[in-house]
């Protein structure tokens, strides 16, 4: 729970400060979803990693590195919620799009 309170209150201030679109606060609400999921809090945790991919396909494009994380991220909530085939699909994507553009 204190990890869940200090990411909270690190992304309230990045988003007053940088605004909530922005690449550094995306990865704050990343974090967020991280954490949210190790406790097991897997709705909320869907929806930060949700939130963090579309802006980040918005702010970087589709095929940026972070939004490939952003993607493999959603993944891991999906497969903590044994979504064998959305975790599947997205881990594939990822996976193809880096090996498209990033080899």
């Amino acid at each position: 729970m204190k990890a869940e309170r200090l990411q909270r209150k690190v992304l309230k201030g990045r988003e007053k400060v940088l605004g909530a679109a922005h690449p550094n606060t995306l990865t704050r609400v990343s974090q967020l979803g991280s954490v949210l999921e190790s406790q097991d809090k897997y709705k909320e945790a869907e929806a930060m990693q949700r939130q963090a991919l579309e802006g980040r396909e918005r702010a970087l494009g589709v095929e940026h590195l972070n939004t490939l994380t952003s993607m493999a991220y959603l993944a891991s909530t999906f497969l903590s919620q044994s979504r064998l085939k959305e975790a599947e699909d997205l881990e594939v994507r990822v996976m193809e799009t880096r090996k498209r553009v990033h080899e």
